[in-house]
């Protein structure tokens, strides 16, 4: 090829005489880890359970749309899909029945201050290794109708957390989030709870034990960073100055 396209190129994979053929915003790449600070707690998401009808027995883990639509089905409740009737259009009743849901959590650590994050927690029974925990709101998460709860302490190993609610036409099945100060490993459909994050690396958060964190960390003031390195990167989309059709 023409070797002005190769001395461009080497330019580009960063050869020390080069020069970029990007135009605008540098990438900063930081060597080792920085100290970071939590804007809220850590989240580990409660979307598969072990669970059980009334009084039957308990059915393998499984994801807790596919629980309630099963659950509907037995009942001959009509199942959930974007096309159903919204609850509050459904004859008033109360709910006849409860669905037990069993959520086995590994932990490396014995975690504090832990709360649970779930809609009408004063219809629900909660028990954590057994100890019942009083439903009682003391907060919120993300959303004004995820309510929070106070959990006992978790130990190192498996817990077990169970959680009881009542099932029927008006009901609607959600997910449950684990809040807390602690970093979360994913392993397939194994969540494991470890040492809380107080540091991270350049690359996806995801990996160093904040795979479902609702907001960003606070990260150090880039002034103050020791050992920045620069690499040239591509434009970002939508920087200001930038016309980006009203989107």
């Amino acid at each position: 090829g023409n070797p002005g396209d190769e001395a461009e190129a080497e330019g580009i994979c960063g050869n020390a005489g080069g020069t970029a053929a990007w135009d605008s915003a540098e990438a900063d790449i930081l060597p080792g880890e920085v100290d970071i600070a939590l804007q809220e707690p850590n989240m580990l998401l409660l979307d598969m359970a072990e669970y059980a009808l009334d009084d039957g027995e308990y059915y393998s883990e499984d994801e807790l749309l596919r629980i309630d639509n099963h659950a509907r089905r037995e009942l001959g409740i009509p199942l959930r899909r974007k096309e159903v009737v919204q609850p509050y259009l459904v004859e008033a009743g109360e709910p006849e029945h409860t669905l037990h849901l069993r959520f086995r959590i590994p932990s490396e650590i014995g975690a504090a201050g832990l709360k649970l994050g779930l809609e009408c927690p004063e219809t629900s029974e909660i028990r954590v290794n057994g100890i019942h925990v009083p439903p009682v709101g003391n907060g919120w998460y993300v959303d004004r109708d995820i309510r929070t709860v106070s959990l006992p302490d978790f130990a190192p190993g498996e817990n077990l957390l169970e959680i009881a609610v009542p099932i029927g036409p008006r009901t609607n099945l959600e997910n449950f989030y684990l809040l807390g100060d602690f970093g979360v490993r994913i392993g397939g459909t194994v969540k494991t709870l470890t040492e809380p994050v107080r540091k991270i690396g350049w690359g996806d958060i995801a990996s160093q034990g904040l795979p479902l964190l609702h907001r960003e960390p606070d990260l150090p003031d880039k002034g103050a960073l020791p050992g920045r390195l620069h690499r040239p990167g591509p434009p970002v989309p939508g920087r200001a100055g930038e016309d980006t059709g009203g989107r």
